[in-house]
């Protein structure tokens, strides 16, 4: 958690320097999670249309030599 969490070193003196700084990690935790949950919505909705626009296979008719 020291390593991930930046709770490595703490400049702020005192007990109310040591919560303040837990709460400032678990804020930056917090706010990693959800930029990492963004990026990904994001990435999400920008690759959604590109589906939309592929040709389907569906989309004609099958050939029929009779119609021809």
């Amino acid at each position: 958690m020291k390593a991930d969490g930046r709770l490595g070193r703490n400049h702020l003196l005192g007990a109310a320097g040591d919560a303040i700084n837990a709460l400032l990690v678990a804020a930056g935790h917090n706010l990693r999670l959800v930029l990492n949950w963004l990026r990904l919505l994001v990435a999400w909705f920008l690759a959604a249309p590109m589906g939309s626009f592929a040709p389907s296979d569906t989309a004609h008719e099958p050939w029929n030599p009779m119609a021809a």
